[in-house]
C-alpha cells in the first residue's frame, strides 16, 4: 500500500532547483521509501545510496 507522504511536494520543489537533496531523519522514518517512490516515478530523479 501507497501512501503520499506529506514531504513529497517539498522535495519536488527542492529538486527542481538544486541537482542533489541529501533526506536525513531519525530511523524507521521513511526516508528510503519516499526516495524510491519518487524515483520510480519518471520524473528524472536518481536514488543513490551511500551505504555501499
Amino acid at each position: 500500500m501507497k501512501f503520499r507522504r506529506w514531504q513529497e511536494n517539498t522535495i519536488k520543489e527542492t529538486l527542481k532547483t538544486s541537482r542533489v537533496t541529501i533526506l536525513t531523519g531519525a530511523r524507521q522514518c521513511g526516508k528510503t521509501t519516499i526516495a524510491n517512490q519518487l524515483a520510480s516515478t519518471g520524473d528524472d530523479i536518481d536514488f543513490r545510496s551511500l551505504d555501499r
